[in-house]
């Protein structure tokens, strides 16, 4: 049995990458590489993956392909929960824990480059395994919780019009985007209210205080806060082709105290987000997402 996984909620483009890092930066926590669905659905386009890479995933997805389809599509509500029990939960559980077990040498190099950077003592065997969990595969919370029941889980939420524009930037409709917004923050706010062991932080708030919602996260999870001193973060700049659409991500990693984690963060992520969006696409998304926004506080 895994001891007390930690799951992290979300939507894409809502600032989860964030609280990801800040967990990775944890000597406790390791990983698989990519998120839940990457796990078993093969990457497309100028995100290809290796032949090899692809059979390995498509092996650990058949049993749960055969006989409910394709149903960990994060951009795909699947027809129910519950999908994920008996054989098909199994099939999970072996997933998480041989992709994990495969991504070791990573977790090491990164813990490594964290106590180079005078961000930890020490490079300990990890205990705690994490997985991020995204968009419509939310809505297998319950199923996680049952093949965990130790789990915790932190949810993230960003404003919806800042997570919209990311979308429509990548081809998304506004109706699209603000329906997989509202689904997210919807599903967060059933699964806390039915007892799932879920806090939930609002990325603003992060960007507020990122040292002091990172010590939150850490107490939630049950991991020692006094553990690290910074974390690594990653900056993402946009590809876009030649008609200014947006074609890929580029990553650079760096390394932060805690005190200087907060001075890093974009204070104005949101607003430069939706300065790119026109207003009656702003209008819109406020319109579909106005109760969940009133749930979280947005004005």
């Amino acid at each position: 049995m895994t001891a007390r996984p930690i799951f992290l909620l979300g939507i894409q483009r809502g600032g989860t990458n964030q609280a990801l890092n800040i967990l990775r930066s944890h000597p406790d926590t390791y990983w698989p590489q990519g998120e839940f669905h990457e796990v078993f659905r093969p990457r497309r386009g100028l995100r290809g993956e290796a032949p090899a890479v692809v059979l390995r995933k498509l092996a650990r997805y058949a049993p749960i392909w055969i006989g409910a389809g394709d149903i960990l599509d994060p951009d795909r509500r699947a027809r129910s929960p519950g999908l994920l029990s008996g054989r098909r939960g199994r099939a999970v559980a072996a997933a998480l824990r041989g992709a994990a077990a495969a991504n070791r040498p990573a977790v090491t190099g990164y813990k490594v480059a964290l106590r180079a950077h005078g961000l930890l003592d020490a490079v300990p065997e990890p205990s705690r395994l994490l997985c991020k969990v995204m968009n419509y595969n939310l809505l297998f919370a319950e199923d996680l919780r049952a093949l965990y029941p130790e789990a915790v889980f932190v949810g993230l939420i960003r404003d919806a019009a800042g997570v919209c524009e990311g979308h429509v930037a990548r081809g998304a409709s506004v109706a699209a985007a603000a329906d997989a917004w509202v689904f997210v923050a919807g599903q967060l706010i059933a699964l806390q209210a039915a007892g799932l062991p879920l806090r939930i932080w609002r990325f603003e708030d992060l960007l507020a205080d990122a040292g002091g919602v990172a010590r939150e996260i850490y107490g939630a999870c049950g991991l020692d806060p006094a553990a690290v001193r910074g974390v690594c973060l990653q900056d993402k700049e946009r590809i876009t082709d030649a008609a200014g659409a947006v074609r890929g991500v580029r990553k650079t990693e760096h390394f932060y105290s805690f005190d200087a984690m907060s001075r890093h963060m974009r204070a104005d992520a949101n607003a430069a987000a939706q300065a790119r969006l026109p207003a009656a696409a702003r209008a819109e998304i406020a319109a579909r997402c106005a109760p969940q926004l009133r749930h979280f506080g947005y004005a």
